[in-house]
């Protein structure tokens, strides 16, 4: 049996939908990247914003059962934080709104409350796992937290 060492379970990770589709996708342009990082879901606390769960639970998904179950799996596990969206998703559709007609710069909803969780201080969050690095450069940059990677052995900070 292998012992798991929980070194950083202080530290926070929110993990963005797209992970979840490399990881249980093995055609996935990220999936490399997904199964490389895949670690910190035994060695980190483990937020998954609820928003994200809906993505990643579509009927394609729901259809493959070995995924599902393993997901099921994993999100029971004691270090797997879900975070309700009701303190974020007004704020966050406003944002998206603004962001989106009114700055040119479209984002999608799932995202606009992943950042208005980001900025929440009681999250506490120390990395945000994506592959989509520049829908969230800016809030990253702002809350002075890292994107994190594996793929190159070290995170990435401004």
């Amino acid at each position: 049996m292998t012992k798991v060492i929980h070194a950083n379970i202080n530290k926070n990770i929110i993990i963005d939908t797209c992970y979840w589709f490399a990881l249980y996708n093995s055609q996935d342009q990220y999936h490399k990247r997904a199964t490389d990082t895949s670690p910190v879901l035994k060695e980190y606390k483990i937020l998954i914003p609820w928003p994200t769960l809906y993505e990643v639970i579509n009927t394609d998904f729901a259809s493959n059962k070995i995924a599902l179950t393993q997901f099921e799996i994993l999100i029971k596990k004691p270090n797997i934080i879900q975070i309700d969206d009701k303190d974020y998703k007004a704020n966050a559709l406003f944002d998206t709104f603004q962001k989106s007609i009114y700055k040119s710069w479209p984002v999608s909803l799932v995202d606009s409350v992943i950042r208005q969780m980001v900025l929440d201080p009681k999250n506490k969050i120390d990395y945000l796992l994506t592959f989509n690095e520049g829908d969230f450069v800016d809030i990253v940059k702002k809350q002075k937290i890292q994107f994190y990677y594996s793929y190159h052995g070290s995170n990435f900070n401004f």
